[in-house]
């Protein structure tokens, strides 16, 4: 899993495997340290949720995504899937999911 965050916009990239084992429901986990004692950990799993949800808890940032939104996105010609959460009047955060075309592991 890759990573960017640029402003409020958070771009996660996955290899074919990766979106393999998450429609398995595997949850894809990728942890960033800061410290021997202070990390921020990245978690990308599916919901039976209808709805995307992004929280930030800690040191963890939890993104689930629906199964019915996952179930096709390997079939689909989509590179990507999008959801925008408003976080005030003025800001929403944009999540992207895309699929990583050059890697397939």
């Amino acid at each position: 899993m890759k990573i960017r965050i640029q402003q409020d916009q958070i771009r996660i990239r996955l290899t074919g495997g990766e979106i393999d084992k998450l429609l398995l429901g595997v949850n894809i986990q990728t942890e960033i340290g800061f410290s021997a004692d202070s990390t921020l950990t990245f978690i990308l799993e599916k919901s039976k949720n209808q709805q995307e949800e992004i929280i930030l808890k800690q040191h963890q940032v939890s993104i689930s995504i629906p199964e019915a939104k996952l179930a096709n996105w390997p079939l689909r010609d989509m590179p990507s899937l999008q959801y925008e959460k408003q976080i005030s009047t003025q800001r929403k955060l944009l999540l992207v999911i895309e699929k990583d075309l050059h890697r397939g592991e």
